[in-house]
């Protein structure tokens, strides 16, 4: 079987191709599966044949299925149910029988052309994306027990005003404007009529007296 030679990274060669299709074919999911096993085999040779352009719905329902020419692939979908029987048969094969496979050969739904691998070449698993998933979910929650501890700790040793001095503070008066025979505090709005039986000491503040 003629093959083109590897021109990306992580390609493999034919002869390594067709050593991984004959054990996807030897092993128990496929032999007792024919037509899957069928279609395996005549997209993969149109694929290693440099012909995988050809791979059609319409091609593959007459080729593979036995279909006639009056085939219309827009009514009957017995190629799509084939096609997403055979995904999930390689999906339970590479889990079990051929784990451990160097080659991996998948058909990405969307298309009928076969993608082959090498098994160092593919991506994350989805188990191992768990594990660095819930690795920054405990990150996150470390950080944020630190910012909520820090934020405890700067609380604690922050100052806070007793009744008294916020009693204190209440009584205090503010800045007194004098307003005719009277002086208004401008903080509440009151008057403060000087008795006139104490001594007015001489250190109040006075604004400047205006006429209003």
């Amino acid at each position: 079987m003629a093959v083109q030679p590897p021109d990306e990274a992580g390609r493999v060669d034919g002869e390594e191709v067709e050593r991984q299709l004959a054990r996807i074919l030897l092993s128990p999911d496929f032999v007792n599966a024919s037509r899957l096993a069928a279609f395996l085999q005549y997209i993969m040779a149109k694929t290693l044949t440099g012909k995988a352009d050809q791979i059609k719905e319409y091609t593959i329902g007459i080729e593979v299925f036995d279909k006639p020419e009056s085939f219309d692939p827009r009514l009957d979908t017995l190629v799509r149910v084939q096609a997403s029987k055979l995904r999930a048969r390689l999906a339970k094969y590479y889990s079990g029988p051929g784990l451990q496979d160097p080659i991996h050969i998948d058909l990405p739904r969307g298309t009928y052309v076969p993608v082959v691998t090498r098994a160092e070449t593919r991506e994350t698993t989805p188990k191992k994306r768990t594990y660095m998933a819930l690795a920054g979910v405990g990150l996150m929650a470390v950080a944020g027990l630190i910012g909520w501890l820090a934020y405890r700790s700067a609380r604690a040793n922050t100052p806070v005003a007793s009744e008294k001095s916020i009693a204190e503070s209440r009584e205090r008066p503010g800045i007194l404007l004098r307003r005719n025979d009277r002086r208004v505090d401008l903080r509440t709005g009151k008057d403060h009529r000087p008795d006139p039986h104490q001594p007015q000491s001489r250190n109040t503040y006075r604004h400047p007296t205006h006429a209003y």
